[in-house]
């Protein structure tokens, strides 16, 4: 591979500041807000190269990890801290059991499991899923001329827009899961050492993450800066995305029922509904009131350093 130039190096090192709040000295989450792309940021308190995990799995588990977490999202949105640790300690054991499964049949052929060899049966807390897997998809990280019929990552990860909610997502040797929550946010998880800004970070301080953003152009601009930026993954670098859904067992319904991708439409909704409450109680003249708020599709809210609280001096 040829050797970069100082002026790539600058813009990499550029771009890496951006993703992380602008400056590279002080706390650039309090400071840098406005050169960041806003996002929601939930950082566990390990990843799944620590040390608490045996040699066996240690540092093998993105499938399985991903595969957990959108289960356990399916459940619930709005995810903490000690949850994406659970979801860790319970992506590990799922690898476990898969690889001595697969070993057991003679069947096992490396340390990274495949999409097709991942299990057809996924237990939370509150329930057990059937796993749906759909049509995969292939493409590459960017088009290219040579590569005819195959989609690039950014137009194929707008079917999250309408008819995938949740999906895995390998390119290299990284898993992660991407998805659409209920607000209409799209996000992704990613089990590995990673910043709160979902960048590579030293193990003594690198966690997993949950991202959240409020547009999908922020979501591929993310992934894009990390696969090719931070990893040097060329244009042609293959990359697959295998869509999920999740069966309850017990009930045999979704895990979670589809809902309008339209946020201010569903924000609208709640607020008609809450005034038309508070209405019905004689605190409130109007019911049309509520006509008066402004809403922005697009809406975008500063990025919260995970487990800090932050009050405002009065």
């Amino acid at each position: 591979m040829p050797r970069k130039g100082k002026r790539s190096a600058s813009q990499k090192q550029r771009r890496m500041q951006e993703a992380s709040g602008g400056s590279s000295s002080g706390n650039s989450v309090l400071h840098s807000v406005d050169a960041n792309p806003y996002v929601l940021s939930v950082t566990a308190s390990h990843f799944q190269g620590d040390t608490r995990y045996k040699i066996y799995s240690r540092g093998y588990q993105c499938t399985c990890n991903a595969l957990m977490f959108l289960a356990v999202h399916n459940e619930r949105n709005d995810l903490q801290s000690f949850e994406l640790d659970r979801i860790l300690q319970r992506g590990d054991a799922v690898y476990t059991s898969v690889k001595r499964t697969l070993q057991s049949k003679w069947q096992f052929v490396a340390n990274f499991l495949n999409f097709d060899e991942l299990p057809s049966t996924v237990k939370t807390n509150s329930a057990c899923y059937n796993i749906l897997k759909h049509a995969q998809r292939v493409g590459f990280l960017k088009d290219s001329p040579v590569l005819g019929e195959y989609e690039n990552l950014e137009n194929t990860l707008q079917c999250l827009r309408a008819d995938v909610s949740d999906a895995l997502l390998l390119c290299g040797t990284t898993c992660v899961a991407v998805f659409r929550d209920r607000s209409g946010r799209f996000g992704y998880f990613d089990s590995h050492c990673r910043s709160a800004y979902g960048m590579p970070e030293e193990e003594s301080t690198g966690t997993a993450v949950m991202l959240t953003f409020f547009c999908l152009e922020d979501l591929i601009e993310r992934l894009m800066l990390l696969f090719q930026w931070c990893f040097d993954l060329r244009d042609q670098q293959q990359f697959d995305l295998l869509p999920v859904s999740f069966i309850n067992q017990i009930t045999e319904s979704s895990a979670r029922p589809e809902v309008s991708l339209n946020c201010s439409n569903v924000m609208y909704n709640h607020l008609s509904l809450l005034c038309q409450t508070v209405n019905n109680a004689g605190l409130l003249k109007s019911h049309n009131s509520v006509s008066k708020i402004r809403f922005n599709n697009h809406l975008r809210l500063p990025l919260i350093e995970p487990r800090q609280i932050m009050i405002k001096p009065t």
